[in-house]
């Protein structure tokens, strides 16, 4: 009858993915009843302590003082956490219901249940993280609309007021240039929702990657009107790749944009193209502009990032592009150095 009632609580203690700990207050030594029914050796509890991250130690002496004074199990589930190197934060999270042993009044022995949370913790910290995104993006987002916006209610305020054509002329083009950027803005946080939400269609054909890149440095050529060096380097060892053209132009566009905006006249921009079967696609453009500090780097693909408020632009259009790149199986970096310039890339295998 033991036997069996000893077989359906290591059963349960397997389902539920609990370990059973005791520590024995005569001895100060602590030991474990794992899952499968086996017991570890024991050990001292501050060695135990040692295993545990220091922050958490507070807690757990809390609930050891109340239960040595109460005699009653500790009110609520503690959690803490054990130094784990193979956990992606370097920590396994623990989930602890304490329990006394008590004989005529005196506390024998503390007993507990211990359920490992990693895998849960790690699912909330991550929709937390996300939820969190969220709101800086719309507050974000709402702050950046309303500057335009309320250029334009103002421009419209003032051109009712002006007296001659060319005022009214001059307050026009600071209107469009507020619509404009209005504009990009709602389409660019358009974009992005479609990508987040997998609205957005990739459709695949096979097309003559190197003419697409020289097309978009014709027409950044006859835009910029010669203010740049745009110069070309293929490296490739065919012309032609599989994925969505339409994409791998927008992103093009984007980079050779950037590149130009943050850049001084005169200075060159450099597209380079390695396409090959083992390697896949490999663009990067590079510029001559003021570069990056480490922190900005780290930052470059994230929304609203703008490093310079005198550069026009949404901000989004990195971040767009790297969303882009990862639906078409790729990924995106920049490399850069304050004083020297960029290269931001995109690789697609």
């Amino acid at each position: 009858m033991n036997n069996n009632i000893n077989n359906i609580f290591i059963q349960l203690l397997h389902m539920a993915q609990l370990r059973v700990w005791v520590y024995d207050c005569a001895t100060d030594q602590i030991s474990y009843v794992l899952n499968d029914g086996t017991v570890e050796e024991s050990m001292s509890f501050q060695d135990h302590m040692n295993m545990k991250c220091p922050e958490d130690w507070p807690e757990i002496y809390k609930s050891l003082e109340f239960i040595s004074k109460e005699l009653k199990p500790y009110p609520y589930p503690i959690r803490w956490r054990y130094f784990d190197e193979s956990q992606p934060d370097g920590f396994r999270h623990t989930e602890n219901n304490i329990y006394p042993i008590v004989e005529d009044g005196k506390l024998l022995k503390v007993y507990g249940t211990e359920q490992d949370i990693s895998a849960s913790y790690r699912r909330q910290k991550a929709a937390e993280d996300e939820s969190r995104e969220k709101s800086i993006f719309l507050a974000r987002a709402s702050h950046d609309i309303r500057n335009p916006l309320n250029a334009i209610l103002s421009i419209s305020e003032m051109m009712c007021d002006a007296e001659s054509v060319e005022e009214r002329k001059e307050l026009f083009e600071v209107m469009k240039t507020s619509e404009e950027s209005l504009r990009m803005l709602i389409a660019d946080i358009l974009d992005l929702s479609r990508i987040d939400s997998g609205v957005v269609s990739i459709q695949k054909t096979e097309f003559n990657v190197k003419k697409l890149i020289l097309g978009v440095i014709t027409s950044f050529k006859l835009q910029d009107g010669g203010s740049h060096t745009i110069q070309f380097v293929d490296e490739s060892e065919s012309s032609m790749f599989f994925s969505d053209y339409q994409r791998i132009s927008q992103i093009l566009n984007n980079y050779i944009s950037n590149a130009i905006k943050y850049s001084s006249k005169g200075t060159v921009v450099t597209i380079t193209l390695r396409n090959s079967k083992l390697d896949g696609l490999y663009v990067s453009v590079r510029d001559e502009g003021c570069g990056m500090s480490e922190k900005n780097r780290s930052d470059a693909f994230k929304e609203f990032t703008r490093f310079n408020s005198d550069v026009p632009g949404t901000g989004l259009g990195l971040s767009i592009c790297k969303r882009l790149i990862q639906q078409l199986g790729g990924d995106v970096g920049v490399e850069s150095k304050l004083g020297v310039g960029s290269t931001f890339w995109f690789h697609i295998r």
